[in-house]
């Protein structure tokens, strides 16, 4: 199955789980309404977390299923000026947890930052030169960081290789430019991906 996130018509986002042979989703956890505003979703295989990052504020939430809360806390630590987050993903082959950031009250997430689960940057990349990254992702079998575009730049899908040291970007993926991309899941071990395709 899959897990992903959710919103009602009253604005409250929660987690579901969707069966891919037949599509149905069903509830999982809700998050009070105006608690956050997410976009993308990461596993953190140690702690048995779903990861999300808020774009409305520089925060991270954090989803426990088997506690049934969930909870947000402040990502400190970002250059002045340079607070904009959006998408997040958990590497395992580095164990790390990625967020894209950039500009504060833009729309271009340009850079990467490696946080802890309690919202500490430990490192941050140079400029992508990729323009907006809204996503990150992580493929297992390629074992590629992959930062994707909301709408039209291309490539849509590119990989990240070796982020915080001698960065270099690659295309990875280009779907159609008339989808707009919101978010990616990877099926592991089969190497699938999936995202949302926003009519």
């Amino acid at each position: 199955s899959l897990v992903g996130i959710t919103r009602n018509q009253r604005g409250q986002i929660g987690l579901v789980d969707v069966d891919l042979a037949t599509g149905k989703a069903t509830a999982v956890l809700k998050v009070p309404v105006g608690k956050f505003e997410c976009y993308s979703l990461a596993y953190h295989g140690p702690s048995g977390r779903f990861l999300t990052a808020d774009v409305r504020s520089t925060a991270i939430g954090i989803f426990d299923p088997a506690l049934e809360t969930f909870t947000k806390g402040a990502i400190v630590g970002l250059p002045a000026g340079q607070e904009k987050i959006s998408g997040i993903t958990y590497q395992p082959n580095k164990d790390r947890i990625l967020v894209s950031f950039g500009p504060s009250g833009g729309n271009h997430e340009n850079r990467i930052a490696q946080i802890n689960l309690e919202g500490h940057v430990l490192k941050i990349s140079a400029d992508m030169g990729l323009g907006d990254r809204d996503f990150l992702g992580w493929h297992p079998l390629s074992g590629n960081l992959l930062a994707i575009d909301f709408n039209g730049r291309s490539p849509r899908i590119a990989a990240v290789v070796d982020p915080f040291g001698t960065l270099s970007t690659m295309r990875f993926s280009d779907p159609p430019r008339d989808s707009q991309l919101t978010g990616l899941a990877v099926l592991s071990p089969h190497g699938r991906m999936f995202t949302v395709r926003q009519d």
